[in-house]
């Protein structure tokens, strides 16, 4: 719901925020009004993170109480598509 999200963009962090549910991301976008311009909300599974981002280059990815939501399926792609987006070419 933006908790997470709030404590880096408090420190000026340029944030991709996903989630699966709608209602946790605009709360979350409530939360983090303030910071808006930093922070880009995406409804999605962390499993479409490699097809989705494709282009994008992240200093890191956290997977924020995530994980233990996923099937073992969507953990697997979720992590090797994380590293395959961050990856330095």
């Amino acid at each position: 719901t933006g908790s997470s999200t709030l404590a880096f963009a408090e420190k000026g962090a340029k944030i991709t925020a996903i989630d699966i549910n709608e209602d946790y991301i605009l709360k979350a976008k409530t939360k983090t009004a303030q910071f808006s311009s930093n922070i880009s909300f995406y409804v999605m599974n962390a499993s479409e993170i490699g097809s989705a981002f494709k282009t994008f280059k992240f200093d890191l990815i956290i997977f924020m109480a995530s994980l233990e939501h996923m099937t073992i399926k969507e953990r697997i792609t979720s992590i090797k598509s994380s590293v395959s987006v961050n990856s330095i070419t």
